[in-house]
């Protein structure tokens, strides 16, 4: 066998062995689409995330002031309770 055989035997094997796996390939169109699902489920996620974030800063901010003002209640309560008693 010479080297324009091998050659062309090469080449007859790669294109065989290209079909027979193209069958197992998704086309491009689709994969590109695939492509695209994914960018945009990514960008979805990511757009949950920052939501949940958000939610949970102001969440966590109203329960600081909820504490400060029962802390303030008691304190005032206290004062009153005790300014009530000195005053009899």
């Amino acid at each position: 066998m010479n080297d324009d055989e091998a050659r062309v035997l090469a080449v007859s094997i790669a294109q065989t062995i290209k079909d027979e796996l193209s069958a197992f390939t998704l086309p491009h169109e689709v994969h590109a689409e695939h492509h695209e699902f994914i960018k945009s489920f990514i960008e979805r996620e990511k757009v949950k995330a920052e939501r949940w974030e958000k939610i949970r800063v102001q969440v966590t901010g109203w329960g600081i002031v909820v504490v400060l003002g029962a802390i303030g209640t008691i304190v005032y309560n206290s004062l009153w309770a005790s300014l009530k008693e000195h005053l009899k």
